[in-house]
């Protein structure tokens, strides 16, 4: 019988929707059992929207996990799982609905219809994304022959200032020397999330919903994005910063 899969090497993003199980528990809740299928409803078009064949990304949603992979590991291929993430994580946001995630290189095997993913670069995601990623953060293990690497696709596609750019220029460095997806900066360059301060209005509702809760661990989660909010506001918008920072102290 001739197997549907096939085996590739690429690069592979897995991405966890945050608070989403424990909304899952409450479901004798009718109000959460609503909301459960308004956020099943959002994902569903969002994962037709991303899986884009033509530019080489698949895109597939396994209840709360969300995939993005491409076949192209080069620098391309990091940029437009980059540039991906940051226009998901728009669609999200407007859904009140943050993320963390991991994004890897490696093989892994795909059905025809590049719905179904397995193999070791997605587990290697996976678990990382679980042990290593706390925070709404996303961990980035790259081919240190990309990093620097000038991408193709720039000019008035994906470059700013008609730039080339690396995948380098998408990433930060933690404290524990670990690369990171710099995703607020990313989506300032790549989507209009914040276009006249729109985006910053919603992630700080969201901000301020996220710590009304009393698990200390989920209000840490958006400390954390708070303070992420601050630091870009601060450098995208220092003549509006301290106007633009109120409640995020």
């Amino acid at each position: 019988m001739t197997s549907d899969f096939k085996q590739c090497k690429g690069i592979i993003a897995v991405l966890d929707i945050l608070g989403f199980s424990e909304k899952i528990k409450l479901l004798t809740n009718q109000e959460n059992l609503n909301e459960i299928e308004n956020i099943t409803s959002s994902l569903k078009e969002i994962e037709l929207k991303f899986s884009n064949k033509a530019h080489g990304i698949a895109c597939s949603i396994i209840s709360d996990t969300i995939v993005i992979s491409t076949k192209d590991h080069s620098a391309d291929g990091y940029v437009s799982i980059f540039t991906s993430i940051a226009r998901l994580a728009h669609e999200l946001f407007n859904h009140g609905l943050i993320f963390r995630g991991y994004v890897t290189h490696g093989i892994f095997c795909h059905n025809e219809q590049e719905s179904v993913i397995v193999g070791d670069a997605f587990i290697s995601a996976y678990k990382a994304e679980q042990e290593r990623c706390i925070f709404s953060i996303v961990l980035v293990n790259i081919n240190d022959n990309e990093i620097d690497r000038p991408s193709s696709l720039s000019g008035n596609v994906f470059a700013y200032d008609e730039a080339l750019i690396s995948p380098n220029d998408f990433l930060v460095t933690e404290r524990d020397g670990e690369k990171a997806l710099n995703l607020l900066g990313t989506m300032y360059h790549f989507s209009n999330f914040f276009n006249n301060f729109n985006g910053i209005q919603i992630l700080k509702k969201i901000i301020s919903e996220g710590l009304k809760s009393e698990n200390e661990k989920i209000r840490a989660k958006y400390i954390w994005l708070g303070n992420d909010l601050k630091q870009f506001i601060q450098s995208a918008y220092p003549d509006n910063a301290f106007e633009l920072t109120i409640g995020l102290d």
